[in-house]
């Protein structure tokens, strides 16, 4: 008989005594994160290194910008113990590695790939260029020191990054980017699809405009060079040029260098302006920048105060005086009284209070003849306004616009290389005409020379000129005692410019200015007198009528020389201006 065996079943395994606890889950350990880091622009990089390795990054580096995170008592890593090859070609080659190329463009589902190639994905790459602006800004540059500033590395991990964004890679080509990240990366531990598309865009956007000004350096001398342009939104118009088209918006040219003078980069003193008011103050700001240059070179670098009203584009009243800037706007404003109600006014000088006076009331004297108590510009463009006059100016009409800019005080000339005219499909585009009335550009003065006019005398010849060639083609003007009388402007025919231009004089109760008058003309004169049985006279006999003193004139056209001893026989200087220097613009 065998023993029974205490504790055991007759049949069956045994129960454990004691009921184990259940497994625990081994903790799954986030993949480490990587971020790379190759700038030139070092401002705030410590500081973002920092906020990245708090949040779990490792941080992969080369170059300069490894050193510096270095000094800082960051924890970096060399690109070089990444990828197994020091720099080479005296640092031409750094980064065009696969393990740095491939840890960018991996997608998600190429994880298994990367571990068994050994590659580190970056979900972060920070990356901005070598400035090669400044070389392509600099005259003197040579193609050698735009090809050294000309980066490789850079842009093609930028594009790899800005490529993958849908796969989780954030990159940033802009330093002003860097906060904006960190940001979100504290508070929802990864970055938005939306900004990492931001992002992407925006570094497609710069290597544009990096390849486009690398391509216009290197074929400048290239007449059929392809033009570029990026508009970027800087500000939202008060309205567009009709209601139904707004919203309108003033947008800066990304691909062109950045003028001072720009408009993205006036002060609104007070208000917004309008499409249509940015429209005619661009047209204003030409002409003040053509007839301050002109000024310049026959003054001996003097210029005097000027004021310009515009009206739909074309100035309707233009005043200068070398002594009193009030005088100057006094003029300006009587130029058209019915034009200068709504205009935009340009000065070169400071809005005082008495000035704002000026703009804003129309003196006693005159109030008979032009109907009203003011004058009710909408747009006040200047160099600076004194706050007493920022009061005059808003405290009656709130809705006035004022805008400044020092550089109005001495602008440099020209402001443009080319003319580019939108048209359906493309557009038109040629070289823009900076040439100013001097010596170098008038043929011959008939019956006097340049040098032997007064002041005075030289000075209405030049607001002729610069009016009628920054007008609208057909153009035509007349100018006295240093003030724009009137401007018949966009005519199909020369001698009804001139009609209308004597008509609007007469209009404006300037008819006792225009004798000793003087007369500017964008296109040559064809006719020196009209033919038996014409209804109409031509331009030439009209200003021998009115007692026109001088006249400039482009010295064109198959009876150029009919015209000339014309004009000789009538008394009426003439400045003859060269026929490739002759206006016909803003078709």
């Amino acid at each position: 008989m065998t023993k029974k065996t205490v504790g055991k079943k007759k049949s069956g395994k045994e129960k454990p005594l004691v009921k184990p606890a259940a497994k625990k889950p081994r903790p799954v350990k986030p993949p480490q994160k990587w971020a790379l880091l190759s700038v030139f622009c070092k401002k705030n990089i410590v500081p973002f290194a920092q906020a990245l390795i708090a949040l779990d990054y490792k941080i992969v580096s080369s170059g300069g910008t490894a050193k510096h995170l270095a000094a800082a008592g960051i924890a970096v890593t060399d690109v070089a113990k990444i990828t197994g090859y020091p720099p080479i070609l005296g640092h031409r080659v750094v980064t065009l590695h696969p393990k740095i190329h491939g840890g960018i463009l991996a997608k998600l589902e190429h994880e298994a790939e990367l571990r068994q190639l050994r590659m580190h994905r970056f979900s972060l790459v920070c990356v901005d260029l070598y400035p090669v602006w400044e070389a392509l800004t600099d005259p003197n540059a040579t193609i050698s020191q735009v090809a050294e500033f000309t980066d490789i590395g850079g842009p093609t991990m930028i594009r790899g990054a800005a490529k993958n964004f849908e796969n989780g890679v954030t990159v940033i080509c802009d330093p002003a980017d860097r906060t904006r990240v960190i940001i979100q990366l504290c508070e929802q531990d990864e970055v938005s699809s939306e900004l990492r598309q931001e992002l992407a865009s925006k570094v497609f956007n710069l290597m544009a405009r990096y390849d486009a000004a690398i391509y216009h350096f290197l074929a400048k001398d290239d007449p059929q060079r392809t033009i570029f342009s990026a508009m970027q939104p800087v500000s939202m118009m008060r309205k567009g040029e009709s209601d139904i088209q707004s919203p309108a918006f003033l947008c800066r040219d990304l691909m062109a260098a950045d003028h001072p003078l720009a408009w993205p980069n006036w002060e609104k003193v007070a208000s917004n302006p309008g499409y249509v008011n940015l429209c005619g103050g661009d047209r204003t700001l030409w002409l003040m920048c053509r007839l301050i240059e002109t000024f310049r070179r026959n003054f001996n670098g003097k210029v005097p105060h000027i004021a310009i009203a515009c009206k739909h584009g074309n100035p309707c009243g233009l005043g200068v005086d070398w002594d009193d800037p009030c005088v100057a706007l006094k003029k300006a404003m009587r130029g058209d009284p019915d034009a200068v109600m709504g205009s935009e006014v340009m000065v070169n000088f400071l809005i005082t209070s008495e000035a704002a006076i000026w703009l804003n009331t129309v003196p006693e004297e005159l109030r008979s003849k032009v109907g009203r108590s003011s004058w009710g510009p909408d747009v006040i463009f200047a160099p600076s306004f004194a706050d007493s006059a920022k009061n005059l100016l808003t405290s009656r009409k709130q809705s006035r616009v004022l805008l400044a800019n020092q550089l109005l005080y001495n602008p440099g000339w020209p402001l443009r290389k080319l003319v580019v005219r939108p048209v359906l499909g493309g557009a038109l585009v040629q070289p823009a005409p900076n040439f100013v009335l001097e010596p170098a550009i008038i043929d011959e003065c008939v019956g006097f020379g340049w040098e032997a006019l007064t002041v005075e005398e030289k000075t209405n010849l030049i607001i002729a000129w610069s009016v009628a060639w920054e007008g609208v083609s057909n153009s035509a003007t007349l100018v006295n005692d240093q003030m724009l009388l009137s401007a018949g402007l966009g005519q199909q025919a020369r001698h009804t410019a001139f009609w209308l231009t004597i008509e609007r004089a007469k209009m404006a109760d300037h008819q006792d200015l225009l004798a000793g008058s003087s007369a500017g003309s964008d296109g040559f004169f064809p006719f020196a007198q009209s033919k038996p049985g014409s209804k109409s006279l031509e331009a030439t006999e009209m200003l021998q009528r009115i007692g026109c003193r001088s006249v400039v004139v482009p010295a064109d056209g198959e009876r150029w020389q009919e015209v000339r001893q014309f004009l000789l026989d009538s008394g009426i200087k003439v400045v003859a201006v060269n026929r490739k220097s002759r206006g016909f613009s803003q078709h």
